[in-house]
């Protein structure tokens, strides 16, 4: 839960800065009523099937690079079930860059979703202004997820979505909130917690695996100082109607010790087979922490040898 916290905290830290070096602003005036009436008109559609419907609310850029479009429409649409009740207003995270009058505008909608049968939380990422190029103005990215499908039971849970990736996703956990978890049992010197967020194909062929985890207790070493998440990687995939998405994430982890470099490869949906969910692949390496250096290393993700060999990965560099 600390870390998760100081994820947050840093995550506000960020837009505060970001907004002061680039002149951006908040909005306040008529946010929730501007974000309430998008919302209503998302669901309006999805509750009719409305299939060119929900298309139409989506910028024309984006969908020109979604490949699955319409599977995921008609998956948002076997998702969400029951009658419309409510979706109690919450100011909206909202950003406009006001350049010599070229105007970027947009929303970050986090709902949750009352029907009469079951809770939902909406996740947007919809651009309601681009001066610069109308083709952007729309729905970027949109996530659901029912209540009972997620990691926390209860409505104030910050989903944070499919690391905001293009297009539609029902039923994704973020990566965000699974490195949490892993450096958490990390930390902890929790073993079987550790474990078990591995997938159960991955660890039935990976040789050696448990003595894998002991040599990642080892190699780690120092309390936490803070974590960043460098990048990450989004893949979706559809073979046979089955459904698999993927997530390869980069962190940084700096300790009272070293600094380390971690790159995670997981399936967060295989609706083939429920034991390929899970962690597959981690890479780490280790390497001292200096100040000078330091930035600079941090632009740069580390993925590894870049082959995701199935396991715990310790020592390797690119």
């Amino acid at each position: 839960m600390k870390r998760i916290i100081v994820s947050f905290i840093m995550l506000v830290l960020s837009i505060i800065l970001l907004i002061w070096i680039t002149g951006c602003g908040f909005i306040y005036d008529g946010d929730t009523s501007v974000a309430a009436k998008k919302l209503d008109s998302l669901i309006d559609c999805i509750e009719k099937k409305d299939k060119e419907g929900v298309k139409a609310l989506f910028a024309p850029n984006k969908l020109a690079n979604i490949d699955d479009f319409d599977e995921s429409v008609q998956e948002l649409f076997n998702y969400y079930e029951g009658e419309f009740v409510s979706h109690p207003n919450s100011t909206p995270g909202s950003m406009k860059d006001n350049d010599y009058g070229t105007v970027k505008e947009y929303f970050l909608i986090r709902n949750v979703v009352y029907t009469t049968a079951d809770t939902y939380y909406f996740t947007i990422f919809w651009y309601i202004r681009d001066d610069t190029d109308k083709e952007n103005e729309g729905i970027w990215s949109l996530d659901v997820m029912r209540l009972k499908d997620s990691p926390s039971n209860n409505d104030s849970y910050c989903y944070i979505g499919s690391d905001w990736t293009t297009g539609i996703h029902v039923g994704v956990i973020s990566s965000e909130y699974y490195y949490d978890l892993f450096f958490n049992y990390l930390q902890e010197g929790n073993r079987n917690g550790l474990k078990s967020l591995f997938a159960k194909n991955a660890i039935a062929q990976t040789d050696h695996f448990d003595e894998s985890i002991e040599e990642l207790f080892l190699y780690y070493e120092g309390d936490y100082w803070y974590g960043n998440w460098k990048d990450s990687e989004f893949q979706s995939s559809r073979e046979k109607g089955e459904k698999v998405i993927f997530h390869n994430f980069a962190h940084n982890e700096v300790t009272s010790k070293h600094s380390y470099d971690f790159a995670f490869r997981w399936c967060s949906q295989d609706t083939a087979d429920d034991g390929n969910i899970g962690l597959w692949s981690v890479y780490v390496k280790r390497y001292e922490y200096d100040e000078e250096t330091y930035s600079e290393t941090l632009r740069t993700p580390y993925w590894g040898d870049e082959l995701w060999k199935n396991g715990i990965n310790i020592g390797v560099f690119e």
